[in-house]
């Protein structure tokens, strides 16, 4: 029997989960309160959460990129 594939979260962000990604990614080596991405993943242990995110990306552009 197949395994049941789990759901994805998709954060498509801006620079606060950005900053998520990197302190997990190891690029940001220091201690930072826990933001909303962390949270998140402790609370929902079944969802994989992806972050899509970019230093300086607003509202508008985000809207822009996202397909219709």
């Amino acid at each position: 029997m197949a395994r049941k594939p789990r759901p994805r979260l998709l954060i498509y962000g801006d620079s606060i989960s950005l900053g998520a990604a990197e302190v997990r990614n190891g690029i940001v080596e220091r201690v930072l309160p826990r933001c909303y991405v962390d949270t998140l993943r402790s609370r929902l242990p079944e969802v994989d959460i992806v972050v899509d995110a970019k230093a300086h990306r607003n509202t508008r552009q985000a809207v822009a990129e996202l397909p219709e």
